[in-house]
């Protein structure tokens, strides 16, 4: 049996910033440039892609664009989440609010993307984001701390299966939110008889 091995966020991710927009991001019927933001991303560390932004991109700078794989970072505000994207989004890029982590090419086939953001949201590595957040009244988490973010990286194997149960216990999640949702509105609906 192999042992787990400790290794630096860095070592493992390219960290990008999101696109530079200069002001704010401005809906334009008929674009076809989509731009996912901290917003899209719900507390559990989903993609909510129904709202997304369209627009065009202000400058000459070539976005990149999202793949399946690549990780999402919030690290500004009050949630300091990781998002999976889990299919290439045609012509989707990111907001300067998020960063980017790509695994590097050599880690492609030995690190699971989905193992990656779980243990990016594990409470192990929120605290290490909260003991080392910056700024008084908005916090934020900055590239360097991220970048040394210590990773425990089992087999793949390993990886796979706590990937999984990470998978199901978001599908959980949402299934919960819905549920409830459904319940308030159940709610409202016998209210509303009620006034009747």
């Amino acid at each position: 049996m192999q042992p787990s091995v400790s290794i630096n966020l860095e070592q493992l991710v390219t960290i990008k910033m999101g696109y530079p927009f200069r002001s704010l991001i401005k809906q334009i019927d008929g674009a076809n440039i989509k731009i996912v933001q901290p917003r899209d991303i719900n507390h559990h560390g989903q993609l909510q892609t129904t709202n997304l932004v369209t627009t065009e991109l202000p400058g000459k700078r070539q976005a990149d664009f999202l793949q399946a794989g690549d990780i999402l970072f919030i690290n500004k505000g009050s949630r300091h989440i990781a998002c999976c994207v889990t299919s290439a989004m045609k012509n989707t890029t990111l907001s300067p609010a998020l960063l980017l982590l790509r695994l590097k090419p050599e880690y492609k086939t030995k690190v699971n993307s989905l193992f990656l953001t779980w243990q990016l949201n594990s409470l192990t590595l929120q605290n290490y984001f909260k003991r080392r957040a910056v700024g008084s009244l908005h916090l934020g988490i900055p590239v360097s701390v991220l970048a040394k973010a210590p990773i425990i990286l089992p087999t793949i194997n390993k990886q796979q299966t706590i990937a999984k149960l990470y998978q199901a216990n978001l599908k959980q999640q949402q299934l919960l939110a819905a549920l409830v949702a459904n319940n308030k509105q159940q709610l409202n609906a016998i209210d509303n008889l009620i006034k009747d």
